[in-house]
């Protein structure tokens, strides 16, 4: 897992990445992670145990978006820039 963090500091192509509970403490600091390191972040959450206010400074940036969803239900995200 370290290897792969490392990888991102030195040019690592942009990836677009999902986090499911990305509105939970640990889900919205790796949301955060990832964007300073100039990633493409999908949040879902269903925000039953998370808070919309853990991403709220989040929703402003380009590389963000939040979909309100419940990950045990069928979810495509294919097709999505």
């Amino acid at each position: 897992m370290r290897d792969n963090f490392r990888r991102m500091k030195v040019g690592m192509p942009a990836l677009n990445i999902v986090i499911t509970g990305g509105a939970g403490f640990i889900g919205s600091n790796l949301c955060d992670m990832l964007l300073e390191k100039g990633h493409r972040v999908i949040c879902v959450d269903n925000l039953l145990t998370g808070h919309f206010g853990n991403i709220r400074p989040l929703t402003n940036h380009p590389r963000f978006e939040f979909v309100s969803h419940d990950i045990r239900d069928p979810f495509d995200i294919a097709g999505r820039p």
